[in-house]
């Protein structure tokens, strides 16, 4: 029977714990002079909807006897930029999440606009701005990038 590598990421929320299959990631290039092996990285649960910083270790390596659904074109990673709505924040984070192909944006920023961030931003909680300002487009990698 053939296997197919992959990545799974389980929600830290404790009512969840849904594990979400990611495609897999080069995260260990560099920038700036340094690996992105350690960087965080902020993932929402397509279930949940809780969004939550992950780093590269907590990615569970996987043999399926199934596809990636990423290469087959069943799923499709987004990254959102969302900038926080305090005034004169310039804050801005990237956000991860998997969503099937057949699925509009339209409804995609329906579903997002309730997901749910618990993050300090500088000296006051990070606040989203409304969708309509966000930058959506689609990745190929955790790491924002071909990989």
């Amino acid at each position: 029977m053939l296997e197919y590598a992959g990545n799974w990421l389980e929600c830290r929320n404790r009512n969840c714990g849904f594990p979400t299959r990611v495609p897999y990631s080069c995260r260990t290039k560099k920038v700036a002079g340094r690996t992105t092996d350690s960087a965080p990285f902020l993932f929402a649960c397509p279930v949940c909807l809780h969004i939550n910083p992950y780093e590269n270790k907590e990615l569970r390596r996987v043999r399926f006897r199934w596809p990636d659904p990423y290469k087959t074109g069943k799923l499709v990673l987004y990254s959102a930029l969302v900038g926080c709505a305090h005034p004169l924040c310039p804050t801005e984070l990237t956000i991860f999440t998997p969503a099937a192909s057949t699925v509009s944006l339209a409804a995609l920023l329906g579903l997002w606009k309730s997901w749910t961030l618990d993050i300090q931003c500088g000296r006051h909680r990070f606040r989203m701005r409304n969708n309509e300002s966000w930058w959506i487009q689609e990745e190929k990698s955790l790491a924002g990038a071909d990989c």
